[in-house]
């Protein structure tokens, strides 16, 4: 089984192997990557008004 944290270097490892993206299995069984749940990328002047999380895994 794999490790939770052996995942995180799992990813960048296959980009810059140069795996294309489909080919990037990484979300199935044995694997522990989570995607995020939220991810701002590029962005200025976000507001996250009322923003809860419930049940949250970690």
């Amino acid at each position: 089984m794999a490790q939770p944290s052996g995942n995180r270097i799992y990813l960048p490892a296959l980009s810059e192997a140069g795996v294309a993206i489909e080919k990037r299995i990484i979300f199935s069984i044995g694997h522990y990557l989570r995607p995020c749940m939220v991810e701002l990328i590029d962005c200025t002047n976000v507001l996250m008004q009322g923003y809860r999380i419930i049940n949250m895994p970690f």
